[in-house]
């Protein structure tokens, strides 16, 4: 399509596949987008971690730590840092470190977290704490914990941003992340906040953690948390070696927010003036004809409704059409389902780029359901070291709403609209079976399940 959209992902060109076809095919290049899901490419991010192995199902649920701990890897008086640290104790002897680390393999979770909390206590230098991978040591502890224990893991979190910031710092991105999850989950999504500076300085290396989080304050309806995250992300993105697409899914979330605040003001003249300022800024400069387009498609003023002939063939107008469909569904969530428009937003976008994924080239009906193409994509977000299952959930959640929108404006008969909602229904209890005991990670989505679908946990 023209330059209308900001995102090369959001401008139905197919590119959305870089994160699950490399998986799914058991084939990453040094320079392929990361599996992950980071953004960044494989060799500069997941590339000396476990390697990728076939996925047994097509939806597998996955561990929520980088990797296991490493040994120290070399004498604690060789770390930098360590002996001018003050105050802190003297160096200790390899043999003494092995001894820990056997000791801390051993022993229950609860004393892991008091060794741990121990060694905080030595007030080392954080560069001490980096060779020590004590972010490693952190992030495998769920996994001894369990879910009944979770509180005690985000006590110990809150702990150290408290008493160590400096040391909280070194793993803010998963750190954050995993206390925003238990604050979400238990109601109290606004102690979130706080946390962000953390993830806000310019220096900030945005990484996959940080998509994951912005994709949860979107679907916590958290409007400022996600919308500093947003637009910090794309000013470190600079340095931070994201893929395209990457830094084009940043851009687009951004623009929901500079669209909403200038239909919020009235479309006035001044505001559309400072639209496109802003637009600019973050090297998104669409045509007069497209933004007007998209704004209204937005707000639900569009003159027209798009047709299927509208969307039929591969050329860039059918792309944009597309796009602006995309839109005219997440104002029929806010206004029909009454879900609230920055998750209404979340979903709407990830709706769009499943359709993509299973848009053929051909004439046909790009709106069609086809099963193996969305498993397919949904594998690709639940893959080998992605962090984006909370994506393929909420994916799977909105399609069932998405093809109501449908029937509604006539785009799908009964019998496709049948189909489809079976098929949901299908993939949703498959994805369920995989995530097992994490699926609860998710329940506070459930609020937005489609009635008389997709109503198993």
């Amino acid at each position: 399509m023209p330059d209308a959209v900001p995102a090369s992902r959001m401008a139905g060109t197919g590119q959305v596949a870089g994160r699950g076809d490399a998986i799914v095919n058991n084939r990453i290049g040094r320079n392929d987008p990361c599996p992950c899901g980071s953004g960044k490419k494989y060799k500069r991010c997941c590339l000396d971690k476990e390697p990728p192995r076939v996925l047994p199902t097509q939806a597998q649920a996955q561990p929520r730590s980088p990797g296991p701990a490493a040994e120290p890897a070399c004498e604690p008086s060789s770390v930098p840092g360590v002996l001018h640290a003050e105050p802190g104790p003297l160096s200790r002897a390899r043999d003494e470190w092995d001894d820990w680390n056997d000791r801390f393999r051993a022993c229950s979770p609860a004393l892991k977290i008091d060794m741990l909390r121990a060694l905080l206590a030595e007030d080392r230098a954080p560069e001490f704490y980096t060779e020590f991978d004590f972010v490693g040591l952190v992030l495998d502890l769920p996994q001894d914990l369990g879910e009944s224990m979770e509180g005690t893991y985000i006590a110990f979190l809150e702990e150290m941003s408290a008493s160590r910031p400096d040391v909280f710092g070194l793993g803010a991105e998963y750190f954050v992340r995993e206390m925003a999850y238990a604050y979400v989950g238990t109601g109290r999504e606004r102690e979130s906040a706080p946390l962000l500076h953390y993830l806000l300085d310019e220096a900030q290396d945005p990484d996959s953690p940080v998509f994951d989080l912005i994709d949860l304050l979107r679907l916590a309806n958290l409007y400022e948390e996600s919308r500093s995250l947003t637009f910090a992300a794309i000013r470190q993105a600079g340095h931070g070696d994201l893929m395209p697409w990457a830094v084009d899914e940043l851009i687009e979330c951004a623009v929901f927010f500079l669209h909403h605040e200038a239909i919020q003001a009235g479309r006035t003249t001044e505001a559309l003036a400072k639209l496109c300022r802003e637009l600019a800024l973050i090297r998104c400069e669409p045509s007069e004809q497209c933004l007007t387009a998209m704004l209204a498609h937005r707000c639900g003023a569009a003159d027209r409704q798009i047709e299927l002939e509208d969307l039929l063939g591969r050329s860039e107008q059918a792309g944009f059409n597309l796009y602006l469909l995309s839109l005219d569904f997440g104002h029929w969530l806010t206004k029909e389902r009454r879900v609230p428009p920055l998750v209404a937003e979340a979903m709407r976008c990830f709706v769009y780029l499943g359709i993509i994924e299973m848009r053929e080239r051909s004439d046909r009906n790009p709106l069609a359901i086809h099963q193996q193409r969305l498993d397919k994509y949904l594998a690709g977000l639940m893959g080998f070291l992605s962090l984006h299952q909370l994506r393929a959930v909420a994916t799977l959640m909105a399609m069932p709403h998405f093809c109501d929108f449908l029937a509604s404006v006539r785009l799908m008969n009964e019998r496709e609209h049948h189909r489809g909602q079976r098929i949901c229904d299908e993939l949703w209890s498959q994805l369920q079976e995989a995530l097992g005991d994490a699926a609860m990670r998710f329940a506070f989505l459930n609020r937005y399940l489609r009635r008389g679908g997709l109503t198993g946990n």
